[in-house]
């Protein structure tokens, strides 16, 4: 099952081009940053932020970043002071 972070106003499924933008946005990071994250050579990166209509990233690169966005964004939020739950 996605994620509903990963579905777009309409309700179409993004493309992984489209996660992988909205990791980066999220998460503050430029493509040097996303790949030290996701153990990748930058160039991959840019190569995946290039508009195509097959080229799929990787799962394994966007569950890295995924990981370390969500957390980052958890850590905000409990500095803030608010308590997090996981839903099921």
């Amino acid at each position: 099952m996605i994620s509903t972070l990963y579905i777009t106003d309409d309700g179409r499924t993004m493309t992984s081009q489209e996660q992988l933008a909205l990791l980066l946005d999220l998460g503050g990071l430029d493509s040097a940053a996303a790949a030290e994250i996701a153990g990748v050579a930058p160039s991959t990166i840019a190569t995946y932020r290039k508009a195509s209509k097959g080229r799929q990233v990787s799962p394994a690169i966007l569950g890295r970043l995924e990981a370390h966005v969500l957390d980052r964004i958890g850590r905000f939020a409990q500095a803030a002071g608010y308590e997090l739950k996981v839903l099921n």
